[in-house]
């Protein structure tokens, strides 16, 4: 009897003794499992935020789409519903964060960018204030524009000059009219003459053909009247 008071004793004070350290590692693994989770956001936060630079560039701001997003970072919608509240919430936080890494880049062509009719200054740690941009640009395509920009002024051989120009090129291009704009028949017939007196007009800024001249035997060829 009394080597079985002892056993149960004995097992009483060993399960007494073990659970200060069971609770130390219950508090280890929540920690643990905690800090995966958190892990676990910031990768599927960086994909959507990734994700969301691609489909703008892809797409332009106004169409891209949460599903554009979620789609390009293999994230469900529900996942992106946990970490923003809509598309502009995600965009937004996409325009800070490329804001914050190229504010050192924008002072350095603070400059140029005045000559081609922006006016940004510092407002706050890793913020820009933009209270002017030039003529024609279009707002909704602000950040992607600033961005083009600032890409256009890194390593031009041509120096100054160069960086000048493509930076008007680019400011061209995005305000340029485009497939899908209302325009009517006087503002085209008139965007037709002053092509046809630019040099250079068949082309974009960048070179790119802006039309095509066809002979015509290609016309009648393309119509089958020949």
């Amino acid at each position: 009897m009394p080597a079985r008071v002892t056993t149960r004793r004995g097992v009483k004070a060993s399960s007494a003794s073990t659970a200060p350290a069971r609770a130390a590692r219950g508090r280890g693994r929540e920690r643990s499992q905690g800090t995966q989770h958190e892990r676990f956001v910031e990768i599927q936060r960086a994909r959507l935020l990734a994700a969301a630079v691609r489909a703008v560039d892809e797409l332009g701001y106004p169409d891209t789409s949460v599903a554009d997003i979620t789609s390009r970072a293999r994230v469900s919608r529900r996942t992106f519903y946990e970490l923003f509240a809509d598309r502009e919430e995600c965009l937004a936080t996409v325009v800070e964060d490329i804001l914050g890494l190229l504010v050192a880049e924008l002072a350095a062509a603070e400059p140029l960018l005045e000559r081609a009719g922006f006016e940004l200054a510092a407002f706050g740690e890793g913020t820009v204030r933009c209270s002017a941009v030039p003529p024609g640009s279009r707002l909704s395509e602000l950040p992607q524009l600033l961005a083009e920009v600032l890409a256009g002024t890194q390593e031009v051989p041509e120096g100054e000059a160069g960086k000048q120009h493509r930076v008007a090129a680019s400011i061209a291009c995005h305000s340029a009219v485009r497939f899908g704009d209302p325009v009517n028949p006087e503002e085209v017939a008139r965007l037709l003459s002053d092509l046809a007196d630019t040099p250079g007009g068949i082309t974009c800024p960048h070179g790119r053909p802006a039309l095509l001249l066809l002979s015509e035997t290609h016309l009648l060829s393309a119509f089958a009247r020949r």
